[in-house]
């Protein structure tokens, strides 16, 4: 039997969220033996990132607000063509406040949520490859 491949997340989650999370990752381990996913808690988005630095991991969750910053560097996509292209969904039906909160220059980071506090993941890619695992 094969050791399962280790996958790092550090998540600021909480309460709930932390539930949620954790129920993610219980379906994803039921559908990947073969990868463990070891959940590490901070206590918000500096903490992930100091853990990040720390000791390394391979996605990160933060609630972030300075959406400019990720998209300026690639590393959020812009998700206002998906919005506008997807028949479900109608963006006149978002409260405009909350969707500009997390735009910049005319891109769209993330949908807004009933508080308006947009999760952010982050992963490497290399290790989602070397684990055979598909790349969101």
């Amino acid at each position: 039997m094969t050791t399962p491949t280790e996958l790092r997340v550090i998540t600021e989650s909480h309460g709930h969220d932390l539930k949620y999370v954790q129920t993610v990752i219980q379906t994803f381990e039921a559908a990947r033996p073969d990868v463990k996913v070891v959940l590490v808690r901070a206590e918000d988005s500096y903490g992930v990132l100091e853990q990040f630095h720390q000791d390394g991991a391979d996605l990160l969750h933060i609630r972030e607000g300075a959406y400019s910053t990720q998209m300026r560097k690639g590393v959020v996509r812009d998700l206002l063509p998906y919005l506008k292209n997807d028949p479900a969904m109608v963006i006149d039906d978002f409260y405009q406040g909350a969707l500009s909160h997390p735009m910049w220059e005319g891109q769209l980071a993330a949908l807004p949520v009933v508080d308006a506090a947009v999760p952010l993941i982050f992963y490497n890619k290399k290790r989602f490859s070397r684990s055979g695992c598909a790349v969101p």
